[in-house]
This record gives C-alpha cells, structure tokens and sequence, in this order.
C-alpha cells in the first residue's frame, strides 16, 4: 500500500479513494479529517495529477502550513512547493493582483488594519457625512459593514436593510444611515485605490460575475478544489467556489455542521446542511469513527447535540473503550472552581501525569483569570493559547497604571508615562517630552499641568484635564486609606468612570465587550488586597509565574473554547457550565450548544466540567446542558419553562459588566 494510505481505515479509504465529483464529506470530531484531506490529494498526484491544477483552501494560516507540511512528507517538497494551498483571503487576493487592471486600477493596496486606516477612514467619512460618532461608533460601523459584506450585501440592496433589521436588530433609521455609511465607506475605498480584508473575497466575487471567461480561466486551471472546514463559510466564500468547480466539477469539502461555531463573523452552517441545493448531484459520505476520544465521551457528545436538528443524522462510535464525562458540581466563584482544578492537576502530575495531558477550556476571555493564577501559585507550568496573560492585556495594565500612580504620584515613572494619554486625551509624545522638560525641584506635576507652557492650544486644554482627573482619582484614594469601606476595587471604578474608559472602549475597539469583561472580572476581584502595592507585587508573581513557564515545552493548556477547536488533551475541564457563561446569554443557544460540544469533544480519556453559582456577585444556576448531557436531574417545572423560553439566569450586558 501506498505510504500516503498506510493506517487509514476503510471508511477513510473509501473517501479518499472517490477521485472525482462533488463530494461533501462530514467528519466527527476526532475522524482524522485533516488526514483523509491530505491523503486525498496526495492520492490525486500519485495518479499523475499536476500539484498545479489542485486548489486547497483551510480557514487559517496555520493550518494551511500544517497541510503544506504533511503533503511535504507524503509527496515531496517539490510537489508540494506546486500546491495551492492557502486561506480563501490569500488566495483570492492573488487573483485580485492577477487582474489589477480589470478593477480599474493600476495598483491595490489593503488598509492597514493594525495601524487604525480603516477607522480613520470611517471617521472621516462620519465627519463629512455630519454623523455623531457618539451614535454610530466606528467599531461598529465596521462590524456591521463586515457582516453585511460576508452576506454578499451591496449598500443598495433592499435586502441588506432588512438583514441589519431582523439579524442585526437595528432600528429602521439606524440602519438606514449604516447602509449611508457603508455606501460612502465604498467609494471612499475605490476613490483612494484600497481595498479592505473582505474585499478580498467580495471584489474577487464581483470580478468573476462580471468577467466569466476570467472565471472560466480560474476554474480550468483548478481542477480539483478541496476545502476544510465547510461549515463555516459565508455566503460570498460559498459562491466563489461555486464558480470555481462550475468547469471540472470537482469538490472535496471536509465539514462538521456540529463544530460550527463562528456564526457571530458571518458563518454559515446551514450552508452544509442543504449542500445538495448549492451543489446538485454532490455525493455525501460519512467519517464516523472517532479515533481519540473513548466511547462514553462521544456518547455524552451525541447526546447534548442531538437537541439541535440532526437533518444529516450524524453520529459517531469509537473503538476505544471507556471515557469519563463527569460533573464536579456547584461552587461558590470562578476562584472555588479553579482551586478545585489546580489541586487536581497538581495531584495528577504528582502521580506521574505530563503537563500537557490536560486543558482548561472557559468561554470567554476573562474567565482565563482564575485558572492562570492558580497555575501560577502552584508553579504548574501552562500556556494560554491564543491570549496574553490576563494582567498583561491592554486594559488591566491601564488601569494598574492608574492605580500605581494614586498611590505614588511620581511625575517621570513609567505608570505615569503610561496613563497620561490612556485613554486618548490627544496628547502625544510632543506633548510629553514638553512636559517632561518643565518638571524640577520647583515645579510640581500639578503646577505644571496647571501652568506648564505649551506649545500648541490643544495641549493646554488636554494637561487641564489630566490634572482634573488625576486629582479626582488620587483624592478618593487617599480616602480609601482612611475609611475601610472603600474598597481598591472602588477605587479601580472610579478611575474607569473619572476617565472614561468604559466609553473609550465602546467607541474604539471592535474587541469593546472583551475588554469590557476583563475589566469587570479585574475589578470584581482585587478586593482581595489591601492596596495598590499588594497588588502590584501580586501581580508580578503570576507574570512571572508564566515567564518561566515559556522556558518549558511541557506545560497545561489554558484556552477559551474557540481557540481550542481541532486541538485534543487526555484530560478536559470546562469551567463555567452556568446559564449565562455556557450558553453565553449574549449567544445563539444552537451555536452555543455546538460550542459545548467542541469543548467535551476534545478530550480523549476524561472530561470534568463544573459550575459557578456566584459570578461577579450575580447568583446563575447550573447549565441546561448539563441537564441535556444527562449529567444532573430535572429542575423544578418553573424553572424548565423559564429555560424553554430562553429567560433562565440572570446575567445581561449590564450585569457581567458593571455590576
């Protein structure tokens, strides 16, 4: 046998055997999708097809080099070098420079994203327009436009007012003016030669519509189009394959619609689901043996998702016996929670278990904050997967910076030099190195920011405010020193309100309700120390707690359950399964019951789960998952009817964020 086919089992053998065709394979979680995909087109090379004329498509960067590294070992390096292998993005911008001139431009340039171009831009399209930023805050200007664009949805079209009305739940007027917006955002863009991230896909689409012997050059040069991860294209990703397989006919789509879980930027599962309709005559097969979790971690699996519609009547078995699926119960705070999974792993590791045997998945960011200092005061080596170290984020550092400077106002140290723009009072580096110059022994911060000399009006204006608010902040935390009723944490509020921080965020940052929630879970918390050095000291111990963790391979894996999709560990603990955490109360309960399913279908040998009843001072009950997964008795009837309805718990944006 073929050294690409050696260890695939008759069911995988099956797929990539079947060379030809429309072909949608759905693959449970632990199939060895990846694998069948590789093998598939390692298959088609074998047979003498050209690297040049197969087309792959993964749905990030990473993985992309994961199948360019695998293909690399099954057919040689410089097949592989051939392949197309690559994001839809990357893909279809190449195309988008191949055919330049047929947009009307001699050059295209993508807005610089992490240096604001696309902010700027929408702002100064809000200012010609005469509209309140304050209204329609840029960050979600550019969600909406994002979302309407995945939706293949010009500015002009009835059915993009009605898309930002029922799915968005704008009013009428609201969405009116975004779609002004939007409309003048496009012409700006064209008027300037830029494209954005999404016009990657849209232009690309919009360029094939309107030049089809420019689609038809594409899609006989690929004749053979494989995509991983089908369920979570969008609409315009959906049509660009269409066309591109409109010639040979040829599709290997690898999909899940159950690990669909990214419909908040535009996916959609429903896609897969009526894949005969997009895509007539297309072949379905299944890959239903999972090969890493035991069997009663893929029965508990089944048995939550079935309460979602099963269309495809998707299952699966595993040939490996055993598995644990296993509710610790309720306890008081995140932090009793964490406790409880840090003196577990702790004794496992003890016992001779590896680090990286076992992941702690949340399901938001800021739920990253209990179990990270508990790996940390027990000197358990971990890693948080696609984040920073919760004290480390932009947000709490700010804050902390705030802090340090009321309890030591030292004009010239670095908290200072941290806040004196946080958020944004327009003073910039000139206006700081002017500052700096005025400060000596005869002249205080306070009478420098009140009579400092300055060169532009804007920074006389900007230093006032600053005093005023640093005399604010500093003036209450001199009275926590004093009343043992006031709190750090009081004083963390009154900086947030004092400088509006909370209000920055909603107007800056398209990641506002994260950094909100880090905010929150920050300030609920730090009642535990007497003052800013405690703290501060605190602090210092868990970051370097993580510093000497990067110092080893081996470590636990921290990581919310989005960032944790296609990974596996022996041992899974899923932290939060409260109505309000998971399901999120901000989520789709289908999605959220797909994001439940990721998480305890990563785990291989055990998963434990366990639930907060007190989060931020808000009483939340068990999950109704846990109730699903068969894990808990029914809850009394009231109760069940509240959750049929979707009212059960009682978190709300408000509650998480500023209780």
């Amino acid at each position: 046998m073929l050294d690409h086919l050696i260890g695939l089992s008759e069911e995988q053998l099956s797929v990539v055997k079947d060379k030809s065709g429309l072909r949608f394979i759905v693959a449970c979680p632990g199939g060895g999708k990846t694998r069948v995909l590789v093998s598939a087109v390692a298959e088609l090379i074998q047979d003498g097809i050209h690297p040049t004329s197969i087309l792959a498509f993964t749905f990030t960067k990473a993985a992309a080099e994961e199948m360019i590294s695998r293909l690399r070992e099954m057919v040689g390096a410089t097949k592989a070098s051939l392949l197309n292998v690559g994001t839809m993005h990357s893909i279809f911008f190449r195309v988008l420079r191949e055919q330049v001139n047929l947009l009307g431009r001699s050059s295209i340039r993508v807005l610089d994203e992490r240096r604001a171009e696309n902010k700027q831009m929408l702002r100064r399209i809000l200012k010609t327009l005469n509209i309140s930023e304050e209204a329609f805050p840029v960050p979600d200007q550019i969600k909406n436009i994002g979302r309407l664009k995945n939706e293949g949805l010009k500015p002009q079209d009835d059915e993009a007012l009605d898309f930002l009305v029922q799915e968005k739940g704008l009013p009428p007027t609201v969405a009116q003016t975004t779609l002004q917006i939007f409309e003048a955002y496009e012409l700006a863009k064209f008027e300037e030669g830029v494209i954005d991230f999404d016009d990657m896909l849209t232009l690309t689409l919009d360029l094939f519509r309107a030049y089809p012997k420019v689609t038809r050059r594409y899609a006989e040069s690929w004749k053979y189009v494989f995509v991983d991860e089908t369920h979570d294209i969008n609409p315009v990703q959906n049509a660009l394959i269409q066309l591109l397989v409109s010639v040979h006919h040829n599709l290997f789509a690898v999909f899940d619609p159950n690990q669909s879980i990214y419909r908040f930027r535009g996916a959609h599962p429903d896609i897969v689901l009526n894949h005969a309709t997009h895509f007539p005559g297309a072949k379905l097969k299944k890959l239903t043996q999972n090969f890493r979790s035991g069997q009663s971690i893929v029965d508990r699996c089944y048995k939550l998702i079935h309460h979602n519609p099963d269309p495809l009547e998707i299952t699966a078995t595993s040939k490996k016996e055993g598995g644990l699926v296993e509710w610790w119960g309720c306890f008081d705070s995140t932090d009793q929670e964490a406790i409880r999974v840090g003196q577990f792993i702790e004794e496992r590791i003890h016992a001779g278990q590896r680090p990286r045997d076992f992941f702690i998945l949340f399901r938001t960011n800021a739920q990253s904050r209990a179990p990270e200092e508990q790996m940390a005061s027990r000197a358990l080596p971990y890693r948080l997967l696609g984040l920073s170290s919760f004290y480390s984020r932009r947000e709490i550092r700010d804050i902390l910076a705030y802090l340090e400077f009321a309890a030591h106002p030292e004009p010239l140290s670095d908290a200072f030099e941290r806040i004196y723009n946080r958020p944004n009072k327009f003073l910039g580096k000139a206006w700081y190195a002017e500052f700096c110059s005025q400060i000596d022994a005869s002249h205080s911060w306070e009478q420098v920011l009140l009579n400092g000399r300055w060169s532009k009006g804007f920074m006389k204006r900007g230093a006032m405010e600053l005093r005023r608010q640093l005399k604010d902040i500093i003036t209450f935390y001199n009275r926590k020193l004093l009343d043992p009723a006031i709190t750090l944490g009081d004083v963390a509020r009154r900086v947030v309100g004092v400088v509006g921080y909370e209000d920055w965020c909603r107007k800056e940052d398209e990641d506002n309700l994260d950094r909100l929630e880090n905010l929150q879970e920050f300030i609920s918390t730090i009642d535990r120390f007497d003052d800013t050095d405690k703290l501060l000291a605190y602090i210092s111990a868990v970051t370097d707690s993580l510093r000497k963790s990067e110092k080893t391979e081996d470590k636990v894996t921290l990581s919310t359950i989005h960032k944790a999709k296609g990974l596996e560990a022996k041992i899974v603990f899923i932290l939060g399964m409260s109505d309000g955490l998971l399901p999120h109360f901000l989520g789709d309960l289908e999605e959220e019951r797909r994001l439940a399913f990721v998480a305890i279908s990563r785990g291989e040998e055990e998963v434990y789960l366990s639930t907060p009843t007190n989060y931020r001072n808000n009483l939340l009950e068990p999950s109704r998952f846990l109730l699903e997964l068969g894990l808990i008795e029914p809850q009394p009837e009231e109760l069940e009817d509240a959750r049929s309805n979707g009212s059960a718990g009682v978190l709300s944006e408000d509650s998480v964020l500023y209780s």
